[in-house]
Protein backbone atom coordinates (compact mmCIF):
# COMPACT_ATOMS: atom_id res chain seq x y z
CA UNK A 1 0.00 0.00 0.00
CA UNK A 2 1.02 3.38 -0.39
CA UNK A 3 2.96 5.83 2.41
CA UNK A 4 -0.44 8.23 2.20
CA UNK A 5 -3.00 4.92 3.06
CA UNK A 6 -1.18 3.14 6.13
CA UNK A 7 -0.37 4.58 9.34
CA UNK A 8 2.23 3.40 12.15
CA UNK A 9 0.76 4.18 15.31
CA UNK A 10 2.67 4.66 18.25
CA UNK A 11 2.01 4.65 22.05
CA UNK A 12 3.44 6.97 24.84
CA UNK A 13 2.21 4.99 27.43
CA UNK A 14 1.24 1.35 28.49
CA UNK A 15 -2.53 2.68 29.03
CA UNK A 16 -2.25 3.91 25.59
CA UNK A 17 -1.41 0.30 24.03
CA UNK A 18 -3.57 -1.27 25.94
CA UNK A 19 -6.65 1.05 24.27
CA UNK A 20 -5.32 0.67 20.73
CA UNK A 21 -4.90 -2.85 21.50
CA UNK A 22 -8.61 -3.55 22.26
CA UNK A 23 -10.36 -3.94 19.01
CA UNK A 24 -13.71 -3.28 20.44
CA UNK A 25 -12.87 0.30 20.12
CA UNK A 26 -11.98 0.98 16.63
CA UNK A 27 -15.20 2.12 14.64
CA UNK A 28 -16.23 0.14 11.55
CA UNK A 29 -15.32 2.61 9.24
CA UNK A 30 -13.01 6.32 9.70
CA UNK A 31 -14.29 8.86 7.46
CA UNK A 32 -16.40 6.39 5.77
CA UNK A 33 -13.88 4.00 4.42
CA UNK A 34 -13.42 0.55 5.20
CA UNK A 35 -10.44 -0.34 6.90
CA UNK A 36 -7.89 -2.64 8.34
CA UNK A 37 -5.66 -3.18 11.59
CA UNK A 38 -2.63 -5.38 11.68
CA UNK A 39 -1.59 -5.60 15.28
CA UNK A 40 1.43 -6.30 16.57
CA UNK A 41 2.02 -10.62 17.03
CA UNK A 42 4.78 -10.08 19.81
CA UNK A 43 3.99 -7.97 23.32
CA UNK A 44 6.68 -5.68 23.74
CA UNK A 45 9.39 -6.68 26.47
CA UNK A 46 8.04 -4.32 29.14
CA UNK A 47 5.29 -6.72 29.42
CA UNK A 48 7.25 -9.50 30.74
CA UNK A 49 8.77 -10.98 33.63
CA UNK A 50 10.79 -13.82 34.53
CA UNK A 51 9.32 -15.81 37.66
CA UNK A 52 12.64 -17.09 40.36
CA UNK A 53 13.19 -20.07 41.70
CA UNK A 54 10.48 -22.15 40.07
CA UNK A 55 11.82 -25.63 40.59
CA UNK A 56 13.01 -27.06 36.93
CA UNK A 57 11.47 -30.69 37.72
CA UNK A 58 7.54 -29.02 38.01
CA UNK A 59 5.43 -29.64 35.54
CA UNK A 60 5.11 -26.26 33.63
CA UNK A 61 1.57 -26.45 32.63
CA UNK A 62 0.32 -27.50 35.65
CA UNK A 63 2.55 -24.23 36.82
CA UNK A 64 0.51 -22.14 33.58
CA UNK A 65 -2.97 -22.83 34.76
CA UNK A 66 -2.23 -21.96 38.38
CA UNK A 67 -1.14 -18.95 37.09
CA UNK A 68 -3.55 -18.01 35.08
CA UNK A 69 -6.28 -18.63 37.53
CA UNK A 70 -4.50 -15.77 39.11
CA UNK A 71 -4.24 -13.86 36.71
CA UNK A 72 -5.99 -13.74 33.11
CA UNK A 73 -4.15 -11.95 31.09
CA UNK A 74 -1.15 -14.09 31.16
CA UNK A 75 -1.04 -15.25 27.38
CA UNK A 76 2.48 -17.23 27.51
CA UNK A 77 4.24 -18.87 30.19
CA UNK A 78 7.83 -20.88 29.13
CA UNK A 79 10.28 -22.34 30.84
CA UNK A 80 14.42 -20.98 29.93
CA UNK A 81 16.98 -23.50 29.55
CA UNK A 82 20.78 -22.86 28.69
CA UNK A 83 23.06 -24.73 26.96
CA UNK A 84 22.14 -28.45 26.02
CA UNK A 85 18.92 -28.21 26.47
CA UNK A 86 19.08 -28.27 30.46
CA UNK A 87 15.79 -26.55 32.34
CA UNK A 88 16.95 -23.76 35.48
CA UNK A 89 14.78 -22.33 37.21
CA UNK A 90 13.77 -19.34 35.39
CA UNK A 91 10.00 -18.72 34.14
CA UNK A 92 9.36 -16.49 31.56
CA UNK A 93 5.33 -15.07 31.56
CA UNK A 94 4.42 -12.87 29.06
CA UNK A 95 1.00 -10.36 29.54
CA UNK A 96 -1.63 -8.93 27.49
CA UNK A 97 -2.00 -6.15 29.86
CA UNK A 98 -0.01 -3.83 32.13
CA UNK A 99 -2.08 -3.37 35.18
CA UNK A 100 -1.68 -6.65 36.37
CA UNK A 101 1.48 -6.99 35.49
CA UNK A 102 2.26 -3.56 37.47
CA UNK A 103 0.61 -4.71 40.83
CA UNK A 104 2.88 -7.70 40.46
CA UNK A 105 5.85 -5.75 39.99
CA UNK A 106 4.88 -3.24 42.84
CA UNK A 107 4.36 -6.78 45.20
CA UNK A 108 7.61 -8.14 44.04
CA UNK A 109 6.11 -11.38 43.64
CA UNK A 110 4.20 -14.13 41.55
CA UNK A 111 0.88 -15.47 43.19
CA UNK A 112 -0.02 -19.03 41.88
CA UNK A 113 -2.37 -19.86 44.37
CA UNK A 114 -4.70 -19.46 46.98
CA UNK A 115 -3.06 -21.24 49.69
CA UNK A 116 -0.52 -18.01 48.97
CA UNK A 117 2.22 -19.80 47.23
CA UNK A 118 4.52 -17.50 45.94
CA UNK A 119 7.42 -16.87 43.77
CA UNK A 120 9.85 -13.43 43.59
CA UNK A 121 9.58 -11.84 40.21
CA UNK A 122 12.15 -9.27 38.17
CA UNK A 123 11.44 -7.37 35.33
CA UNK A 124 12.14 -9.02 31.91
CA UNK A 125 15.55 -7.82 29.74
CA UNK A 126 16.10 -8.91 26.82
CA UNK A 127 19.46 -9.94 25.44
CA UNK A 128 21.76 -7.23 24.00
CA UNK A 129 21.82 -7.63 20.30
CA UNK A 130 25.50 -7.66 18.91
CA UNK A 131 26.30 -6.17 15.08
CA UNK A 132 26.99 -8.95 12.61
CA UNK A 133 27.85 -8.21 8.95
CA UNK A 134 25.43 -11.19 7.11
CA UNK A 135 28.21 -10.97 4.32
CA UNK A 136 31.21 -11.30 6.00
CA UNK A 137 30.00 -13.01 9.22
CA UNK A 138 32.32 -10.12 11.22
CA UNK A 139 30.87 -8.85 14.50
CA UNK A 140 30.38 -5.34 15.89
CA UNK A 141 32.24 -3.65 13.06
CA UNK A 142 29.57 -2.92 10.58
CA UNK A 143 26.56 -3.88 8.49
CA UNK A 144 26.20 -5.37 4.75
CA UNK A 145 25.80 -2.07 3.10
CA UNK A 146 28.82 -0.59 4.12
CA UNK A 147 30.57 -4.31 4.07
CA UNK A 148 34.45 -4.02 2.33
CA UNK A 149 33.97 -7.55 0.98
CA UNK A 150 30.75 -7.05 -1.13
CA UNK A 151 32.24 -9.29 -4.23
CA UNK A 152 33.49 -12.37 -1.95
CA UNK A 153 30.70 -13.18 0.72
CA UNK A 154 31.14 -15.60 3.42
CA UNK A 155 29.02 -18.08 4.07
CA UNK A 156 27.26 -18.11 7.24
CA UNK A 157 26.75 -22.24 7.42
CA UNK A 158 30.48 -23.25 6.33
CA UNK A 159 32.67 -20.31 6.25
CA UNK A 160 33.76 -20.54 3.19
CA UNK A 161 33.98 -18.07 0.00
CA UNK A 162 30.78 -18.14 -2.14
CA UNK A 163 27.78 -16.59 -3.02
CA UNK A 164 24.82 -16.63 -0.73
CA UNK A 165 23.18 -19.98 -0.72
CA UNK A 166 20.31 -20.96 1.94
CA UNK A 167 20.41 -24.24 1.34
CA UNK A 168 24.47 -24.98 1.53
CA UNK A 169 25.00 -28.30 2.70
CA UNK A 170 29.02 -28.20 2.96
CA UNK A 171 30.25 -28.77 6.74
CA UNK A 172 29.33 -26.51 9.18
CA UNK A 173 32.61 -24.32 10.41
CA UNK A 174 32.39 -20.97 11.86
CA UNK A 175 33.96 -18.17 9.19
CA UNK A 176 35.53 -16.67 12.52
CA UNK A 177 37.04 -19.41 14.34
CA UNK A 178 36.60 -22.30 12.44
CA UNK A 179 35.18 -24.16 15.42
CA UNK A 180 32.02 -26.89 14.66
CA UNK A 181 29.10 -24.07 14.87
CA UNK A 182 27.10 -21.71 12.43
CA UNK A 183 28.86 -17.83 12.80
CA UNK A 184 25.33 -16.90 14.52
CA UNK A 185 25.31 -19.23 16.93
CA UNK A 186 24.37 -18.02 20.35
CA UNK A 187 26.44 -19.34 22.26
CA UNK A 188 29.55 -18.47 19.96
CA UNK A 189 32.78 -17.35 22.84
CA UNK A 190 33.57 -14.21 20.93
CA UNK A 191 29.74 -13.15 20.19
CA UNK A 192 29.56 -13.54 24.16
CA UNK A 193 32.39 -11.75 24.82
CA UNK A 194 31.35 -9.03 22.07
CA UNK A 195 27.77 -9.19 24.40
CA UNK A 196 29.75 -8.82 27.89
CA UNK A 197 31.86 -6.01 26.69
CA UNK A 198 29.06 -4.08 25.41
CA UNK A 199 27.46 -4.38 28.58
CA UNK A 200 29.81 -3.24 30.24
CA UNK A 201 30.37 -0.13 28.01
CA UNK A 202 26.53 0.34 29.18
CA UNK A 203 27.39 0.08 32.63
CA UNK A 204 30.01 1.78 32.79
CA UNK A 205 28.56 4.46 30.92
CA UNK A 206 25.59 4.69 33.22
CA UNK A 207 27.73 4.82 36.34
CA UNK A 208 29.36 7.66 34.90
CA UNK A 209 26.32 10.02 34.12
CA UNK A 210 25.21 8.96 37.92
CA UNK A 211 28.34 10.40 39.06
CA UNK A 212 28.38 13.40 37.04
CA UNK A 213 24.94 14.33 38.25
CA UNK A 214 25.49 13.60 41.76
CA UNK A 215 28.48 16.19 41.17
CA UNK A 216 26.60 18.82 39.61
CA UNK A 217 24.22 18.60 41.70
CA UNK A 218 26.47 18.79 45.34
CA UNK A 219 28.82 21.53 43.46
CA UNK A 220 27.01 24.64 45.13
CA UNK A 221 26.65 22.79 48.75
CA UNK A 222 30.15 23.70 49.33
CA UNK A 223 31.27 27.04 50.68
CA UNK A 224 33.93 27.25 47.76
CA UNK A 225 33.24 30.01 46.02
CA UNK A 226 31.30 29.87 43.16
CA UNK A 227 32.71 29.52 39.53
CA UNK A 228 31.69 28.96 36.13
CA UNK A 229 31.40 25.70 34.69
CA UNK A 230 32.98 24.92 31.36
CA UNK A 231 30.38 24.39 28.21
CA UNK A 232 31.25 21.37 26.39
CA UNK A 233 29.83 21.19 22.98
CA UNK A 234 28.72 17.49 22.91
CA UNK A 235 27.03 17.61 25.88
CA UNK A 236 25.19 20.79 24.65
CA UNK A 237 24.11 18.91 21.43
CA UNK A 238 22.80 16.05 23.50
CA UNK A 239 20.42 18.37 25.67
CA UNK A 240 19.34 19.88 22.69
CA UNK A 241 18.37 16.33 20.94
CA UNK A 242 16.78 15.15 24.31
CA UNK A 243 14.56 18.15 24.15
CA UNK A 244 13.88 18.06 20.99
CA UNK A 245 13.25 14.37 21.09
CA UNK A 246 10.82 15.14 24.55
CA UNK A 247 8.73 17.57 21.96
CA UNK A 248 7.92 15.00 19.32
CA UNK A 249 6.86 12.46 22.01
CA UNK A 250 4.56 15.15 23.12
CA UNK A 251 2.96 16.19 20.07
CA UNK A 252 3.33 12.94 19.47
CA UNK A 253 0.91 11.99 22.07
CA UNK A 254 -1.33 14.64 21.62
CA UNK A 255 -2.10 13.58 17.71
CA UNK A 256 -2.71 9.90 19.38
CA UNK A 257 -5.33 11.15 21.74
CA UNK A 258 -7.13 13.50 19.16
CA UNK A 259 -7.23 10.36 17.05
CA UNK A 260 -8.27 7.99 19.41
CA UNK A 261 -11.32 11.12 20.01
CA UNK A 262 -12.34 11.12 16.71
CA UNK A 263 -12.57 7.25 16.37
CA UNK A 264 -14.77 7.49 19.28
CA UNK A 265 -16.55 10.26 17.70
CA UNK A 266 -16.70 7.76 14.48
CA UNK A 267 -17.74 5.11 16.47
CA UNK A 268 -21.14 6.83 17.88
CA UNK A 269 -21.72 8.62 14.37
CA UNK A 270 -21.35 4.62 13.08
CA UNK A 271 -24.42 4.03 15.85
CA UNK A 272 -26.60 6.55 14.51
CA UNK A 273 -26.18 6.19 10.99
CA UNK A 274 -27.32 2.18 11.99
CA UNK A 275 -30.20 3.39 13.98
CA UNK A 276 -31.40 5.09 10.99
CA UNK A 277 -31.27 2.78 8.28
CA UNK A 278 -32.91 0.08 10.74
CA UNK A 279 -35.84 2.69 10.55
CA UNK A 280 -35.74 3.08 6.95
CA UNK A 281 -36.02 -0.85 6.46
CA UNK A 282 -38.81 -1.04 9.01
CA UNK A 283 -40.85 1.68 6.71
CA UNK A 284 -40.08 0.67 3.93
CA UNK A 285 -41.38 -3.27 4.84
CA UNK A 286 -44.51 -1.54 6.32
CA UNK A 287 -45.01 -0.33 2.76
CA UNK A 288 -44.34 -2.84 1.24
CA UNK A 289 -46.98 -4.63 3.10
CA UNK A 290 -49.60 -2.18 2.37
CA UNK A 291 -48.73 -2.49 -1.45
CA UNK A 292 -49.30 -6.18 -1.32
CA UNK A 293 -52.46 -5.34 0.22
CA UNK A 294 -53.48 -3.55 -2.20
CA UNK A 295 -52.60 -6.35 -4.81
CA UNK A 296 -54.65 -8.52 -3.26
CA UNK A 297 -58.04 -6.73 -3.28
CA UNK A 298 -57.35 -5.47 -6.83
CA UNK A 299 -56.91 -9.31 -8.03
CA UNK A 300 -59.18 -11.24 -6.01
CA UNK A 301 -62.28 -8.55 -5.29
CA UNK A 302 -61.47 -5.22 -7.66
CA UNK A 303 -61.23 -8.19 -10.70
CA UNK A 304 -63.98 -10.73 -10.03
CA UNK A 305 -66.70 -7.63 -9.57
CA UNK A 306 -65.61 -5.90 -12.76
CA UNK A 307 -66.18 -9.36 -14.56
CA UNK A 308 -69.21 -9.42 -12.74
CA UNK A 309 -70.60 -6.13 -13.95
CA UNK A 310 -69.58 -6.68 -17.79
CA UNK A 311 -71.25 -9.96 -17.72
CA UNK A 312 -74.56 -7.98 -16.18
CA UNK A 313 -74.31 -5.42 -19.12
CA UNK A 314 -73.71 -7.85 -21.85
CA UNK A 315 -76.03 -10.59 -20.63
CA UNK A 316 -79.86 -11.25 -21.91
CA UNK A 317 -81.99 -10.68 -18.63
CA UNK A 318 -80.30 -7.48 -17.00
CA UNK A 319 -83.24 -6.87 -14.33
CA UNK A 320 -82.02 -10.47 -12.81
CA UNK A 321 -78.36 -9.93 -12.97
CA UNK A 322 -78.61 -6.36 -11.92
CA UNK A 323 -80.42 -7.67 -8.45
CA UNK A 324 -78.08 -10.61 -8.04
CA UNK A 325 -75.03 -7.36 -8.48
CA UNK A 326 -76.44 -5.04 -6.19
CA UNK A 327 -74.62 -6.74 -3.12
CA UNK A 328 -71.52 -7.56 -4.60
CA UNK A 329 -71.40 -4.07 -5.75
CA UNK A 330 -71.86 -2.39 -1.64
CA UNK A 331 -69.60 -5.25 -0.67
CA UNK A 332 -66.63 -3.80 -2.93
CA UNK A 333 -67.21 0.03 -2.09
CA UNK A 334 -67.43 -0.99 1.48
CA UNK A 335 -64.11 -2.94 1.48
CA UNK A 336 -62.33 -0.29 -0.93
CA UNK A 337 -63.13 2.18 1.56
CA UNK A 338 -61.46 0.25 4.16
CA UNK A 339 -58.09 -0.37 2.03
CA UNK A 340 -58.15 3.53 1.03
CA UNK A 341 -58.03 4.51 4.82
CA UNK A 342 -54.15 3.50 5.15
CA UNK A 343 -53.08 3.78 1.04
CA UNK A 344 -53.10 7.43 -0.13
CA UNK A 345 -53.88 7.27 -4.11
CA UNK A 346 -53.58 9.34 -6.70
CA UNK A 347 -56.14 8.70 -9.23
CA UNK A 348 -56.50 10.04 -12.69
CA UNK A 349 -58.34 13.05 -13.70
CA UNK A 350 -60.40 10.61 -15.96
CA UNK A 351 -60.55 7.43 -14.33
CA UNK A 352 -64.08 6.53 -12.73
CA UNK A 353 -63.67 6.17 -8.57
CA UNK A 354 -66.31 4.30 -6.34
CA UNK A 355 -67.94 7.80 -5.27
CA UNK A 356 -67.75 9.26 -9.08
CA UNK A 357 -71.08 9.79 -10.62
CA UNK A 358 -70.95 7.44 -12.87
CA UNK A 359 -71.04 4.98 -9.93
CA UNK A 360 -73.77 6.49 -8.46
CA UNK A 361 -76.08 6.20 -11.56
CA UNK A 362 -75.30 2.76 -11.68
CA UNK A 363 -76.40 2.53 -7.79
CA UNK A 364 -79.57 4.84 -8.60
CA UNK A 365 -80.47 2.17 -11.13
CA UNK A 366 -80.25 -0.44 -9.35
Amino acid sequence: MGRNKSFLLYASSSEQFDRLMDKNIWPIQICSVDYSIDFPSKVPSSYSILALDVPAQWNLLEFELDTKKQYPTIIKVERLYIKGGIPISKVGIDFSSNQELNKIIKNKKLLVDDNNTSFMIQPYSPPLLILRCFNCQQYNDHIVANCPHKDNSTCFRCGQNHPYNPDCTNKICCANCHQDHMAGNPNYPIKIEERRRYQSSISTTTNNKSKQENLSSSVWTTNQPKCNTPIYPSSTINNVQKITDASAILDLSKKIDLLTIKIEHFSTEQVKINSSLNNMYQHINSCQKEIYSMKEFIMNKFYPFVCELSNVFLGKSKQAEKDRLRPLFIQFKQDFKEVTKSIAFVTRSNAISPNSSSNESISNDF
